[in-house]
C-alpha cells in the first residue's frame, strides 16, 4: 500500500521503505520485471490518491487542512462554492438592488437564490417606499412572498421608506412571507419643531402629530398644561378654585376657603398658599385623614384629578420644611381611671387600687354598681389642631364576677369656652355595650363607640367635660355585680399640624 495513515511508502512487492532495491542487491535478486511493475504501480497509486492542482480529480473525504488555510483563492460563483473573506464582508452574495416595483419588490443575487430555507436573510436597497401594507419580494424570480414586520404584524405605508432604504429581510418558511426586520423610524414633517416630542393622532390614521412637550438641549423637560414642573399665573382664593392651564404650580392669594376645585382628569398639581385659608375635605376634594387643612404662608400640596374635578391630596408640606404627617388619621387621648373622679351626685365608687396576685399588675378602678346609673367625670382642654368635631371612645374594664353578663357603657360631654358658665347640660350620651367572657380580672375593650356630639359649641381654646357612667337601664346591662372601670380612649381628629 502507498498510503497508510497519512504516509507514502513504496515496495516491490517483497521489500518497502527508501532501500527498497538495495535489499534486493544486498539479498542478490536480481531486478525482475514482477518486482518492477510492483514498484512502479505502487508509485501510480501513491500519485492517483493525491489531488490535482488543475481540479481534473476530486476529493474522496474531508480534507484535514491541519490549521493551514487557501490562499488566493478566487470569489466563489455558485451556491456549493467556498466564500471568501471579501466576499463576505463585501456581502456581494447576500445584497443587491431591488429591482420589480414599490410593492412588488424583486432582486437578483449572484450566486442565485434556487429555495428559499427557513431563516435566510438576505438584504437588499430599496428603490421606492411602500404605498401598500402588504408588499411582496421575490429573489432570483422565485415565488413572490408578502413582507410583513418581525413577528407578523401587517407593514404600514411608508414602512419601506423610500429610495435608499437598506431592507433586512428573513425568511419565515412556516408562514411563507418575509419579515422586515428594520422598518423605518420617526420621521418629523419638514416643519417640525426643533426638540418637539411627536405623539400619535388617533382620529387621523395614528399618524403622528407634534405635541407642546419638548425636551431642550440641555435635557428639561417641559410640557405646559400637562407637567408639574411649569408656574402657572397665581389664582386668587375662592370656594371652587380654577386650577390653570399654564402650568402646574400654581400660588394661591387670599383667604376666602376651598371647598373643590375646575381642573381636567389626570392632572398633577401643586399649590402654594400665601396665606392661611382652610381646605375642606369633602367628595370631591380628598384631604389626608379626610380631615379639614388650615393653611399657613409657604405651605404647599401636591394634588391629583382623579376624575374631572376630583383632586385628592397626595402630600402636604408644611413651610417650616416637615410633612403634615400628623393629619394623617385619627388620633386618640388615654383617661386612666385615675385621672377621673366620682360626681358629686349620683358617684361612682372612689377610686381603688385592687391586686390581682402579689408582684404582679394591681388595677386602679372605679367600680359602677349594678342597681343604678352611677357616673365618673373628667375633662380635657383638647390642642387647638383638633377640628372641634364629634369624638368616640373604646372603655377598658374588668369585673370581679366569673360569668358572661352585659355592661353598658354611656359617654356626653360639655365644652365651655372663657367666661361661659360651668353649670351647664351635657350633650346627649352615647352608648357601648361589651359582656364578661369568663373568668374575674380579665381585662375587657369595648368596641369603638358611635360619634358623640359635644354641647356647648366647642371651639379652640376652650374645656370640655366629660361624664362616663354606667347605663343600667339598658337591656343589654344584666350583669349584676359591679363593673370596674380601668380608663377609656377617646378618639378625636385635627385639622392642622400644629397649635400656632
Amino acid at each position: 500500500m502507498p498510503w497508510a495513515s497519512g504516509t507514502f511508502s513504496r515496495t516491490n512487492g517483497s521489500n518497502s521503505g527508501s532501500t527498497t532495491w538495495a535489499q534486493d542487491r544486498d539479498a542478490g535478486v536480481r531486478i525482475t520485471a514482477p518486482r518492477h511493475d510492483t514498484h512502479d504501480q505502487d508509485l501510480a497509486d501513491g500519485i492517483n490518491a493525491c489531488l490535482a492542482k488543475n481540479g481534473e480529480n476530486a476529493a474522496t473525504d474531508d480534507l484535514n487542512l491541519g490549521g493551514n488555510k487557501y490562499t488566493n483563492a478566487g470569489d466563489g460563483t455558485a451556491r456549493d462554492d467556498l466564500s471568501t473573506v471579501g466576499q463576505i464582508q463585501d456581502g456581494d452574495n447576500v445584497w443587491a438592488d431591488a429591482g420589480g416595483t414599490a410593492d412588488a419588490i424583486t432582486a437578483t443575487y449572484s450566486p442565485a437564490i434556487t429555495t428559499l430555507v427557513d431563516g435566510m436573510e438576505l438584504r437588499v436597497r430599496a428603490a421606492a417606499a411602500n404605498a401598500t401594507t402588504t408588499p411582496t419580494f421575490s429573489p432570483n424570480a422565485l415565488t413572490a412572498r408578502t413582507i410583513v414586520k418581525n413577528g407578523g404584524a401587517a407593514l404600514a405605508a411608508g414602512d419601506i421608506a423610500g429610495d435608499g432604504h437598506e431592507l433586512l429581510l428573513r425568511y419565515d418558511s412556516d408562514n411563507t412571507r418575509w419579515e422586515l426586520l428594520n422598518p423605518r423610524g420617526v420621521t418629523g414633517a419638514a416643519s417640525s419643531t426643533d426638540n418637539a416630542i411627536p405623539r400619535f393622532d388617533g382620529t387621523g390614521g395614528k399618524t403622528f402629530q407634534g405635541s407642546g412637550v419638548t425636551i431642550d438641549d440641555n435635557n428639561l423637560l417641559t410640557a405646559p398644561g400637562g407637567f408639574a414642573g411649569n408656574k402657572g399665573g397665581d389664582i386668587a382664593s375662592a370656594g371652587t378654585l380654577v386650577i390653570g392651564t399654564d402650568g402646574d404650580f400654581f400660588d394661591i392669594t387670599g383667604t376666602t376657603a376651598v371647598t373643590a376645585m375646575t381642573v381636567a382628569a389626570s392632572r398633577w398639581f401643586v399649590l402654594q398658599f400665601d396665606a392661611a385659608l382652610t381646605l375642606t375635605h369633602g367628595a370631591s376634594l380628598l384631604l389626608p385623614g379626610a380631615a379639614n387643612i388650615t393653611t399657613a404662608s409657604g405651605d404647599r400640596a401636591v394634588f391629583y384629578a382623579t376624575a374631572a374635578n376630583t383632586v385628592i391630596c397626595l402630600s402636604y408640606t408644611r413651610a417650616a420644611g416637615s410633612v403634615n404627617t400628623v393629619t394623617q388619621g385619627k388620633h386618640t387621648i388615654w383617661m386612666p381611671a385615675g385621672a377621673m373622679r366620682p360626681t358629686v351626685s349620683n358617684g361612682c365608687a372612689d377610686l381603688a387600687t385592687v391586686e390581682t396576685t402579689a408582684g404582679r399588675p394591681d388595677l386602679q378602678v372605679l367600680d359602677f354598681d349594678a342597681s343604678a346609673d352611677e357616673h365618673a367625670q373628667f375633662s380635657i382642654a383638647f390642642p387647638k389642631s383638633w377640628n372641634n368635631g364629634t369624638v368616640s371612645f373604646q372603655v377598658f374594664w374588668t369585673s370581679a364576677a366569673t360569668d358572661t353578663d352585659g355592661v353598658t357603657w354611656a359617654l356626653q360631654g360639655v365644652a365651655c369656652a372663657d367666661g361661659d358658665t360651668a353649670d351647664v347640660a351635657y350633650g346627649t350620651a352615647v352608648t357601648v355595650n361589651d359582656a364578661n367572657q369568663s373568668t374575674a380580672e380579665d381585662v375587657y375593650v369595648t368596641a369603638e363607640s358611635g360619634a358623640v356630639t359635644i354641647a356647648g359649641s366647642p371651639g379652640d381654646s376652650e374645656i370640655a367635660f366629660f361624664r362616663i357612667f354606667r347605663d343600667v337601664s339598658d337591656a343589654n346591662d344584666t350583669a349584676t355585680e359591679d363593673a370596674r372601670l380601668i380608663g377609656v380612649k377617646l378618639f378625636y381628629t385635627i385639622d392642622a399640624g400644629n397649635d400656632e
